[in-house]
């Protein structure tokens, strides 16, 4: 229901439109816990009923009120899709650790494929320590 909040208060005085004249109710980070509340105040929302949506909106800014369903989500990408994305990032300079993993998951192992998992996991730490130092380094050129 926070979304709801994007479309505003109306503006009620005379000549007004409910649907471009509108005023926005609370800053983002106040939607989570306000409809939170109107839950527990028995608020329901019910899409099915809807005959107009809400499209965009943030902080400070009104959600467009549109007629008729709004765009359908774009759908999340799956855990193998995001894998393949980083096999292609990461192929542009370790082309053979890419055909080993590829391997792998084809044709190797339980052993071979846990050996892998933990080859990645320390890859992974490896990469977080590197993260964190430069974001010390960007708090540093800040200074």
């Amino acid at each position: 229901m926070a979304f709801v909040m994007g479309a505003g208060i109306v503006d009620f005085r005379p000549g007004r439109s409910i649907i471009s004249d509108r005023q926005p109710i609370a800053v983002v980070q106040a939607w989570g816990p306000t409809s939170e509340l109107w839950w527990k105040l028995g608020l329901r929302y019910h899409p099915e009923l809807a005959t107009h949506h809400l499209k965009g909106g943030g902080q400070w800014s009104l959600a467009e009120l549109v007629e008729g369903p709004p765009p359908a989500p774009e759908p999340a990408m799956t855990n193998e899709q995001i894998a393949e994305k980083v096999l292609e990032i990461v192929a542009e300079t370790k082309p053979e650790f890419v055909q080993s993993i590829k391997n792998i998951r084809e044709s190797g192992t339980e052993e071979q494929k846990a050996a892998a998992r933990k080859r990645l996991e320390s890859e992974m730490n490896r990469l977080g320590s590197e993260i964190t130092g430069l974001e010390a380094l960007t708090e540093y050129l800040e200074d």
